[in-house]
């Protein structure tokens, strides 16, 4: 069964600006709350079909997974594919308005039953919830304080 996150957050900055720390891939366990290890491969977000192995870890789990560049627009919008232990799309969007930029996250992601239950997807779930709530915050102090 496919799950369905979508958060969004406003930031005091222009959307360049949140570009910069969106798409640098090393950055990404700085503020993205679970996310444990980053690998990728040099090209990674800003060219399509580019990749990113990262390590996120949730409920106890640590969950291997790919993410491969399938759209990408500067200062607007990212689409990544998501492999391996989580399944699924992830969508950034930047919403410019004036000196505030809205970021909006969309993930679409199932797990293979092979590896959770019925129930501990429901936890699953709520803690992937929790951590992008918290990981646009951090995401938002990080840029704010760049400025």
């Amino acid at each position: 069964m496919m799950s369905s996150l979508t958060k969004s957050i406003v930031i005091n900055a222009p959307a360049a600006m949140v570009a910069i720390l969106l798409d640098d891939p090393l950055r990404l366990p700085e503020w993205f709350v679970g996310i444990t290890r980053v690998n990728p491969d040099g090209r990674f977000p800003s060219q399509i079909g580019s990749k990113n192995h990262i390590t996120y870890r949730a409920a106890g789990i640590n969950f291997e997974t790919h993410l491969t560049t399938l759209e990408f627009s500067p200062n607007e919008s990212r689409v990544f594919r998501l492999d391996g232990m989580i399944n699924g799309i992830n969508r950034w969007e930047l919403s410019p308005n004036q000196k505030q930029t809205r970021l909006t996250v969309t993930y679409e992601y199932d797990v293979p039953s092979n590896v959770l239950g019925k129930l501990a997807m429901r936890v699953l779930e709520k803690i992937n919830e929790h951590n992008v709530d918290v990981s646009l915050h951090n995401f938002k102090i990080l840029v704010e304080t760049m400025i």
